[in-house]
């Protein structure tokens, strides 16, 4: 069945509880899950195909996801400042393309949730929900 969540900031995530991608959205096309503007009043399908399971092991981050969601949710600035702030946080995001989701960054979940103004929850779901590395 398609499953549509109000997530915050005027944001609708669409999927399957089935465990099968969905099709429609804008591009139209298939996706485990899709996000949408909750005006956009998109329409999905689910499809035969399966939902591609992650690999065991920790989360990884996309540097370049954090950025485009954090300015889609208008706190990319603050976020470039605190990591500028910090030698340790600047030495994490400059280490790679991706950052791991290891107790070092649990570590900096308070820090960067206190600087953002938002709960460390908010910042981890944010996280997992925005910018998973391909």
């Amino acid at each position: 069945m398609i499953v549509q969540e109000e997530i915050g900031g005027g944001i609708v995530r669409t999927y399957s509880n089935l465990g099968v991608k969905v099709h429609g959205g804008f591009p139209e096309s298939d996706y485990d899950i899709a996000y949408d503007p909750a005006e956009a009043g998109r329409i999905y399908v689910e499809t035969d195909i399966p939902v591609e399971t992650k690999p065991e092991g920790p989360a990884q981050y996309s540097k370049v996801k954090i950025l485009l969601a954090a300015q889609e949710a208008g706190f990319a600035t603050d976020l470039i400042a605190l990591i500028k702030s910090d030698p340790m946080l600047e030495c994490i995001w400059n280490a790679s393309n991706v950052i791991e989701d290891n107790a070092l960054l649990a570590q900096y979940l308070p820090i960067i949730a206190t600087a953002l103004n938002k709960s460390e929850q908010e910042v981890k779901v944010f996280l997992d929900d925005y910018c998973i590395a391909d």
